[in-house]
């Protein structure tokens, strides 16, 4: 269900006729939520009402915004299937924080002998400018087509003020606030 954002629980559910496991799978989840600091009493892994709580809903699927997630899933999945760089366990990877006034961007850079892919993600409700070098953007989840706030290239020009497309920016090296943004080189 992640890749349409199911809204479901995915607790921790067990069906063991031994009632001894049974209860020390019980004790033991106990005390593992214990150590996370959870307040009351944790899902019961024997209980059926746990389990029947995670049961899917794939008609979800089909209702915005998680059709928007999965159309974003699916592609992101193509794009990787045809492009080499996301799949080379061998290529070079360099992680980089970049941080601004307005908040903070981690950009992933891959180079494999056929190509380069930066992977920006903003941290921030401002967006920022970024340089993809030899890459084009491919994918912002910013974009209306993934039921984000724009195509990316639009700005806010002040709380409460309309949204602005700011040709200086243009759409290539422009990340907006809370999104991702993945370029790639061409294949060669």
């Amino acid at each position: 269900g992640e890749e349409y954002g199911e809204t479901a629980p995915f607790p921790y559910f067990v069906d063991h006729s031994d009632p001894d496991l049974l209860e020390a799978v019980r004790r033991g989840r106990a005390a593992e939520f214990a150590a996370f600091g959870w307040e009351g009493e944790p899902p019961d892994p024997g209980s059926p009402q746990t389990a029947a709580s995670a049961v899917l809903n794939p008609e979800l699927s089909r209702r915005p915004p998680h059709r928007e997630l999965l159309a974003l899933t699916t592609e992101l999945l193509r794009i990787r299937r045809e492009h080499p760089v996301l799949r080379d366990p061998g290529a070079d990877t360099d992680v980089v924080r970049v941080s601004d006034s307005g908040g903070d961007t981690i950009a992933l850079r891959r180079r494999s002998a056929e190509q380069s892919m930066l992977l920006a993600l903003r941290f921030a409700p401002t967006g920022a400018g970024l340089d993809l070098g030899e890459c084009r953007r491919v994918v912002c989840t910013a974009e209306e087509r993934w039921a984000g706030p724009g195509d990316g290239r639009a700005t806010a020009t002040g709380a409460g003020s309309a949204t602005r497309i700011d040709p200086a920016r243009g759409a290539e090296g422009w990340i907006p606030g809370w999104s991702a943004l993945l370029a790639l080189s061409p294949a060669g």
